[in-house]
């Protein structure tokens, strides 16, 4: 499955990115690992009132969610000619790519049929963590 990473304003990821956040979503499942964001007001009219695309970035293939602190959002993807995965640091913004670190996924990117990464990068202070295919487990500096 192609990755393109849209950000939407109104949606279930522009709810805490564009409304002044609170707290940072650093992790898979949001600041709480419920699910849910706190004080977020989603808009449900969108027939009425359809969300607007702000940014969008195609990230290659795979499944990994989005990881946010600050201005700065974290996914990964897979591309198939160089048989790497890539960590993408996107200004939350403008969807601009501050940094990029291509990294090596163990499995080829396929597992079970499915390609590309799986986990969702997570954020700890200055430092980013994401875990290739076969569970090798990565560490960088989130600047």
């Amino acid at each position: 499955m192609k990755n393109v990473i849209s950000l939407v304003a109104g949606g279930c990821v522009a709810s805490f990115l564009s409304i002044g956040m609170a707290q940072d979503s650093a992790c898979f499942r949001g600041p709480n690992h419920n699910g849910t964001y706190p004080d977020a007001t989603i808009r449900t009219n969108w027939k009425e009132k359809p969300p607007q695309v702000l940014w969008t970035k195609d990230v290659g293939y795979g499944f990994a969610g989005i990881a946010v602190a600050g201005k700065r959002a974290l996914t990964a993807g897979y591309d198939f000619e160089t048989r790497k995965s890539t960590l993408y640091c996107l200004n939350t913004d403008t969807g601009a790519e501050e940094w990029q670190i291509q990294y090596a996924d163990t499995c080829g990117g396929r597992r079970r049929g499915l390609i590309g990464p799986i986990p969702t990068p997570v954020i700890d202070g200055d430092r980013v963590y994401v875990v290739a295919a076969m569970g090798a487990l990565y560490c960088f500096d989130l600047a």
